[in-house]
């Protein structure tokens, strides 16, 4: 009896002890299964969208060096990372056909500019005859009646002297000889007047027939020189989209910048019209590139949002990350994804110069949900997953 109350006082305080420690396990788990609540209901998770593909680029646009026409390389002065003016000569093609061309044309021009200089002298030649031609069948007419005057006062005279020879024949004082002479002389006056009546209207149908014929060879020498004239504009023409196809076999700089993304061109090589030689980086801020998957921009990605983008090659966490913030969002989908571009906020300080065309990964800051928001989204996709058919 007194060894089994010391016992049952043992078991008692071994009963306490136990729900002591029972009560503070469950106080201690009561405390972290409120915490943990607390945590998923007020903290906030960052959640963001990454990039499938990202690369830095200078915000001015890019330009490309593509042969416009066909030809073999002649000379190149393309060099990766050289710096080059606008309108510097970086690949020639072989123009020998072209120069050619050019040097034809241009015979063709002079020998047209000639016969143009001909022309155009006949036509000021043929308008000088008939201002000349005007001329003299115009004094012509204002003389023809002073001769008409003339000869009719040698016609009154001649008759005048054969009607007084008449009279003196009837006396005796004249001979036939004389009378007949005067008779004659009159009869010549007659008619030298009558046909200096009829000549105003022969000079005046003359100077029509030279007047039509002056104006018929003008218009041939006007035909002629619109021909030659155009004949000229035409070659001129030629002449002119000979040298711009002649030109277009030089490939200049399109813009003051760097070359990159150089292919070896070597003398002698085809080029194809339209391929890619180089590409022509102008000076300038960098920006981001990044493409995003439809699912994941549309309607989550906006402008202002902040970013950061881990560049490869660069272990962000010894080289750090770019500070990135959205400016512009695309709002179609080209080859299944969104373009997004970025502004540069800062670079990390331990890299190097980071150049245009460096890529990476970019992730975007779309929102700072819940963890109990996470869990239950993950929920709900998980109970709106499709079932497994049965096998």
């Amino acid at each position: 009896m007194h060894v089994a109350a010391p016992f049952l006082r043992s078991l008692s305080a071994l009963g306490e002890e136990r729900g002591a420690r029972r009560l503070l396990g469950l106080g201690i788990g009561a405390l972290l299964l409120a915490g943990w609540c607390a945590f998923a209901a007020l903290a906030r998770v960052p959640v963001y969208a990454v990039s499938e593909r990202a690369r830095l680029e200078v915000e001015a646009m890019t330009h490309p060096l593509e042969a416009s026409r066909p030809g073999r390389v002649a000379r190149s002065a393309l060099e990766l990372g050289r710096a080059v003016n606008l309108g510097d000569v970086l690949v020639e093609l072989d123009a020998t056909v072209d120069d050619l061309r050019v040097r034809e044309e241009e015979a063709r021009i002079s020998a047209l500019e000639r016969q143009v200089e001909a022309a155009r002298s006949q036509r000021a030649a043929e308008s000088d005859v008939a201002k000349a031609t005007s001329r003299y069948a115009k004094l012509s007419l204002e003389q023809a009646p002073a001769r008409m005057r003339e000869a009719e006062t040698g016609r009154k005279l001649a008759e005048e002297e054969a009607r007084q020879l008449q009279e003196l024949r009837k006396t005796g004082a004249a001979g036939e000889i004389e009378l007949l002479r005067a008779k004659s002389e009159a009869e010549r006056r007659r008619a030298e007047t009558d046909v200096l009546g009829l000549e105003p209207g022969r000079m005046r149908a003359d100077t029509q027939t030279r007047e039509s014929a002056a104006r018929a060879r003008a218009e041939g020498v006007r035909r002629d020189l619109a021909s030659l004239e155009g004949d000229l504009a035409l070659s001129r023409a030629t002449l002119a989209r000979i040298q711009r196809e002649r030109e277009l076999l030089t490939l200049r700089a399109p813009v003051a910048g760097t070359l990159a993304d150089v292919a070896e061109l070597r003398p002698g090589r085809v080029l194809r019209e339209g391929e890619r030689v180089a590409s022509v980086v102008p000076a300038g801020r960098l920006r981001t590139v990044a493409e995003l998957t439809p699912a994941s921009a549309f309607g989550r990605v906006r402008a202002g949002q902040k970013a950061r983008m881990r560049l490869d090659g660069f272990p962000w966490t010894e080289f750090g990350v770019v500070e990135l913030q959205v400016a512009r969002v695309a709002g179609e989908v080209r080859d299944g994804r969104v373009r997004v571009e970025l502004e540069v906020l800062s670079m990390p300080r331990t890299v190097g110069a980071i150049e245009h065309g460096a890529p990476g990964v970019v992730e975007i800051e779309v929102e700072r949900p819940s963890p109990l928001q996470l869990l239950l989204r993950a929920a709900g996709r998980r109970l709106g997953a499709p079932a497994d058919p049965p096998q």
